[in-house]
């Protein structure tokens, strides 16, 4: 028989609701009655600490392990579901703290918990150590719901807070889990601090992107105290764009806007730094140590070596010295630096164009310095390339402490340590 809803009375409507309540209340019922709650103290586990406990002995520098993720991880079957309780003390030694748990009713669970521990047999140094879990099939120590629901939400929590892939689901699993127990969850933001925009939003400033994000407010973090502690808002009452609009019109002018001499050598989806004249170049190394630190810092917060300028100014053979400075106050007019990303540190390629007036006297007093400079290196070797129609010298070592491609272009010189960027800076001059 079918029933049509407009056919049911309202007594009738609410009983059959009230069946579907009570139906899907014992489905829950039944499902945690499969499912029993455990706990294991975590001390007792590590406390016994002996070679037969490392997993791994790599050799790690003591200044990296203050960087490393030194959280404890689980191991455990499926079908199991556990976390890490931690202490309100907390402690090295992990006293308080608990592995609680649900497991299917009836059956033993075994896992291993893996930590960053001293290393027994030479305590200044730390290994990844591994303790074998074990619960009965009947356990001997329970924990409360609260308690998993607690731990499961704190886990997320911290996932939610370093901002990785997967954010909004830990974000969402946080929130449930310790919204069922009466808490909040909040994002206590990332291990490394990010709130300077980052390397993306520093190269934007090449492009429109950043211009468009600034205008919309995009990234525009919002006030949590004005905010509905509800995970969802209906999109009704989100307010739209309300920022009034630029008539760009009014700044255009029929004249054609100027390029820089140098600009035309400069690949599309390059950064580029121009400076108006070789004495700016020297006065930014020359204040290399000030000027290049939080440059590259911002970039790779957790970078350490910032001699930068140092290490590009000898793989290309370009150090600037008394002779140089001459040469270069002389000849060139202006200067500009450009690569295909900014993570210097770490290496990458580069080009350092240079507007003259004496381009070939530029040309062959570059050539002299990189070809005097390669002298001092142990078989560095010189090959003369012909691409095209292009013709450019090359210095290197096997090792490439040393790489200088140096080629000649309509109104300067451009010097790179890579072979790639080179041929794109002679790209670019071809148009």
């Amino acid at each position: 028989m079918r029933i049509s809803s407009r056919s049911l009375s309202l007594p009738l409507l609410a009983v059959v609701a009230i069946l579907a309540v009570q139906a899907h209340a014992a489905e829950t019922a039944a499902s945690d009655s499969d499912q029993e709650y455990f706990s294991v103290d975590v001390h007792p586990l590590i406390v016994a600490m002996d070679k037969s406990k490392i997993v791994s002995d790599p050799p790690v520098l003591e200044a990296s392990y203050y960087q490393m993720d030194t959280t404890p991880h689980l191991s455990i079957p499926p079908g199991v579901e556990a976390y890490l309780l931690r202490s309100e003390d907390p402690n090295d030694e992990y006293r308080g703290y608990r592995i609680v748990g649900t497991k299917p009713r009836g059956e033993p669970v075994a896992g291993k918990l893996f930590m960053i521990r001293r290393n027994p047999e030479d305590p200044p140094s730390r290994v990844l150590a591994g303790f074998d879990i074990h619960v009965d099939a009947e356990p001997d120590a329970r924990c409360s719901r609260e308690d998993f629901l607690r731990a499961k939400g704190e886990h997320f929590q911290r996932l939610w807070s370093e901002e990785m892939a997967g954010a909004a689901m830990f974000r969402h699993l946080a929130t449930s889990s310790l919204g069922e127990i009466g808490e909040t969850a909040r994002s206590t933001g990332p291990k490394w601090g990010r709130n300077r925009g980052g390397a993306d939003s520093t190269i934007q400033l090449m492009s429109g992107g950043r211009a468009v994000s600034e205008n919309l407010q995009l990234d525009a973090e919002l006030n949590s105290s004005n905010l509905n502690q509800n995970e969802l808002t209906p999109l009704s009452k989100v307010r739209g764009v309300t920022i009034r609009e630029i008539d760009w019109s009014r700044f255009l002018v029929d004249k054609p806007t100027e390029l820089d001499p140098l600009a035309t050598f400069v690949p599309h989806d390059q950064y580029a730094i121009f400076l108006p004249s070789f004495e700016a170049l020297t006065d930014i190394v020359d204040r290399g140590g000030e000027l290049a630190r939080p440059a590259v810092q911002w970039f790779e917060p957790q970078s350490r070596k910032t001699d930068v300028m140092g290490f590009y100014q000898h793989q290309l053979a370009l150090p600037l010295n008394g002779l140089t400075r001459r040469v270069g106050e002389a000849l060139i007019q202006e200067v500009a630096v450009t690569g295909s990303d900014p993570y210097f540190r770490t290496g990458t390629d580069l080009a350092v164009l240079m507007q003259s007036h004496q381009v070939d006297l530029l040309h062959q007093s570059v050539l002299a310095q990189v070809a005097a400079t390669a002298s001092t290196y142990s078989g560095a070797k010189r090959i003369e390339h012909k691409v095209d129609d292009h013709l450019f010298t090359h210095w290197s070592t096997d090792d490439r402490r040393l790489s200088s491609f140096i080629a000649r272009l309509d109104g300067g010189v451009v010097v790179s340590n890579s072979l790639h960027q080179m041929m794109a800076i002679l790209k670019c001059s071809d148009r």
